[in-house]
């Protein structure tokens, strides 16, 4: 049995994510609406069925979507820190995500607009130490401030990005 030593639900920002959403519904009604022959019509119903795709994603990962961060501790002396996703159509939270902390290698902040947390591009990294996965569980569409967890398992190197937290940067900078 786990004990839990901190849980958080970061607050997001939806205002991004409902400009994105207006913008694709919009272009997706221009181009539906378009009155042209039945050759270029046909190619611009089509685009607009894909900008209403586009848009029914945005709204359920960034507005229907809201994560929890946590960390429990075993009885073996580790812990894990454990993402999971709220949805509105589910009860309850689903777990997308466990990572054990002993296979966390790295952890970085990123604020927006910090030149030094960025990678200069010109910079090559080894094969090898490239992150094979990435997933973001960011509850915000374009975050100012996040965390990004460089992680190896037995599947290879990944990295998470999850929203800025004081408490979990707490816990993570004492590594438990």
């Amino acid at each position: 049995m786990s004990v839990c030593l901190y849980s958080c639900r970061p607050k997001r920002r939806v205002g991004a994510a409902i400009a994105v959403s207006i913008f694709f519904f919009c272009v997706s009604m221009a181009f539906s609406a378009v009155g042209l022959n039945n050759r270029l019509r046909r190619l611009f119903i089509l685009t607009a069925l894909l900008f209403i795709l586009v848009f029914f994603l945005v709204i359920k990962r960034f507005l229907a979507t809201e994560y929890t961060y946590a960390v429990y501790a075993d009885r073996s002396g580790g812990a894990d820190i454990v993402v999971a996703e709220h949805t509105l159509a589910d009860r309850e939270p689903a777990v997308v995500c466990r990572i054990a902390m002993s296979d966390i290698i790295d952890t970085r902040v990123v604020r927006k607009g910090n030149k030094k947390n960025r990678k200069n591009k010109k910079e090559k990294t080894a094969p090898n130490m490239r992150p094979k996965r990435f997933y973001n569980y960011a509850v915000s569409m374009f975050e100012r401030e996040y965390v990004l967890l460089t992680y190896a398992d037995g599947d290879g190197t990944g990295e998470l990005k999850l929203s800025y937290d004081e408490g979990l940067m707490s816990i993570l900078s004492r590594g438990v």
